[in-house]
């Protein structure tokens, strides 16, 4: 199972992704100050496709680079649809053009709804209601060209929203008037007593979700915090396995989906343990409820941890 991504609909959330991941790398970069237990957040390799994951070699002097020069090859793959925004009126594609090539080749779309905001091999198609779309993807080198075409269609969505929630909860949601710009009035609470996060809006309670905490020999800290990134998908070497939906509350702690192994599948044994301490000290959520919060709550917003 391969979770949804995030929607990206104004060219100011784009450039705050962008930013995000930016400030991150930096500071990813002196990871030094972590002791010898890290929390899992400790060291996050953000990634786009899990199967496409990067080693980095600490000296870079020593790889055997290969000069031999060849013809771009390319085939595109969906990563992520059909997902759906603006109470379903738009359904939407993400696609990655996976290229071969020898010098790397360029890489030209006939269309991108993101505008550039997932890199320059992976694009976004929107299509309305009875929409459908041919995409195709040009490249070249020095040494040939290729082309690769898709054809994308609207769905329907299907899927009942909020199942997870209580039909009290959703109640209480619909007859709030809900300010998702209304930074103030929000408050995230972790209980690691019941292993729940419920996220509160003017002192009513909105949504409630199951949790896992961190283990005994890697607590999650206890005290007052809040959020101030967002990370879409990250990969932690050190512990073999990534995560979708990064929420970042204090250091290298943050709430994230359950976590995914290198080809992208859910580890089905870690799923498992949902509603028990499981974890390195973040906070792991069901990946549809780490995408609520991370698409729909707001960043600056007070978050508890408690027993």
């Amino acid at each position: 199972m391969k979770p949804p991504q995030k929607q990206e609909s104004t060219q100011e959330q784009s450039t705050e992704k962008n930013k995000d991941i930016s400030e991150y790398r930096e500071e990813s970069k002196t990871p030094t100050s972590y002791q010898d237990s890290e929390p899992e957040g400790a060291y996050l390799e953000i990634i786009e496709d899990p199967a496409n994951e990067e080693i980095v070699d600490d000296d870079p002097l020593e790889k055997d680079y290969d000069n031999t020069l060849s013809k771009p090859g390319v085939s595109l793959q969906i990563i992520l649809g059909p997902e759906y925004a603006q109470e379903n009126s738009v359904c939407y594609w993400r696609i990655k053009a996976v290229v071969s090539g020898n010098p790397a080749p360029e890489i030209k779309f006939s269309r991108d709804d993101s505008n550039g905001s997932w890199g320059p091999d992976i694009v976004q198609v929107n299509l309305s209601e009875g929409q459908s779309y041919t995409l195709i993807c040009d490249i070249k080198n020095s040494e040939g060209s290729a082309s690769s075409s898709l054809t994308l269609g609207w769905i329907e969505n299907k899927e009942v929203p909020d199942s997870g929630q209580s039909q009290s909860q959703q109640s209480e949601q619909d007859s709030l008037q809900i300010d998702y710009q209304d930074v103030a009035n929000f408050k995230i609470d972790v209980n690691l007593s019941t292993q729940r996060v419920t996220v509160y809006y003017k002192d009513s309670a909105i949504k409630s979700m199951v949790c896992s905490g961190g283990l005994p020999q890697s607590p999650t800290p206890i005290g007052n915090f809040t959020t101030y990134q967002k990370i879409y998908y990250a990969w932690v070497a050190k512990y073999n396995q990534g995560a979708y939906y990064w929420t970042r509350f204090y250091g290298s702690y943050l709430i994230h989906s359950v976590p995914f192994d290198k080809n992208g599948n859910i580890i089905s044994e870690e799923y498992a343990k949902l509603g028990s301490p499981a974890s390195h000290g973040c906070v792991r959520l069901e990946v549809e409820d780490a995408k609520w919060l991370y698409e729909v709550i707001p960043l600056g917003v007070s978050l508890v941890i408690h027993n």
